[in-house]
């Protein structure tokens, strides 16, 4: 998501009749990812289940309450470009673990590396 963002950005900067039309997409972007990071955190399953609990008990301003606690979260969370991707990097790592030592140091220093962490040097 990163790259399309980037790419949105260059167009616009080059063609600057377009930036009315990127900008409400940019938009969309970052709270799509913010969205997403949410999801990575928090068990959307359970979160639900906790809204539909206080609704069932006939409490909607609980419900409410939960609804806006979550949006408060999602809002605040923020990753730049290369956070994203190195989190993004991560989880998949964390899904499908490499198969050798070697492969996991690489990934690792990649993660490393978007993060601007600095490698030991003999690493």
């Amino acid at each position: 998501m990163a790259d399309l963002k980037d790419q949105l950005i260059r167009l616009g900067s080059t063609n600057p009749e377009l930036r009315p039309h990127i900008r409400p997409v940019l938009a969309e972007l970052q709270r799509t990812s913010k969205l997403n990071l949410m999801r990575d955190i928090v068990d959307l399953r359970a979160f639900g289940k906790l809204r539909s609990q206080a609704r069932k008990g006939g409490d909607e301003q609980t419900a409410d309450m939960l609804k806006d606690i979550f949006k408060h979260f999602s809002d605040r969370l923020q990753l730049d470009g290369g956070e994203e991707k190195a989190f993004n990097r991560l989880n998949n790592m964390l899904g499908r673990p490499p198969s050798d030592a070697n492969m996991l140091r690489n990934q690792v220093a990649k993660i490393a590396d978007l993060l601007g962490i600095k490698t030991p040097v003999n690493f």
